[in-house]
């Protein structure tokens, strides 16, 4: 499966979306077969929870050297969660093994 960063970003903001709703807004309705390819794609389990598929987005940016772009727009404002972002760098690091 191959992802652009512009489908890379828009799916970020969907599981943001998603996260902050508590499951009730989607960004599309077509997203589902999406996130369904795109656990398979990066190793997830098929009931892998939304913040797994959010740090496997943010393990795509880093593999793609721009894990700054993702940080950058979880620590905005309105993506904060009680004033926290969504995912830390050591959650990320912890998800990637390393």
């Amino acid at each position: 499966m191959e992802i652009n960063k512009l489908q890379l970003f828009v799916f970020m903001q969907g599981q943001v979306m998603y996260i902050k709703s508590n499951g009730r807004m989607e960004l599309t309705r077509t997203i589902k077969p999406f996130r369904t390819a795109f656990k398979q794609a990066i190793g997830l389990p098929k009931d892998a929870t939304p913040l797994e598929v959010l740090m496997g987005i943010g393990f795509a940016y880093k593999q793609n050297n721009d894990l700054d772009s993702f940080f950058n727009y979880l620590n905005k404002p309105h993506n904060l969660v009680n004033g926290k972002p969504l995912v830390t760098p050591e959650m990320l690091k912890a998800f990637c093994g390393e």
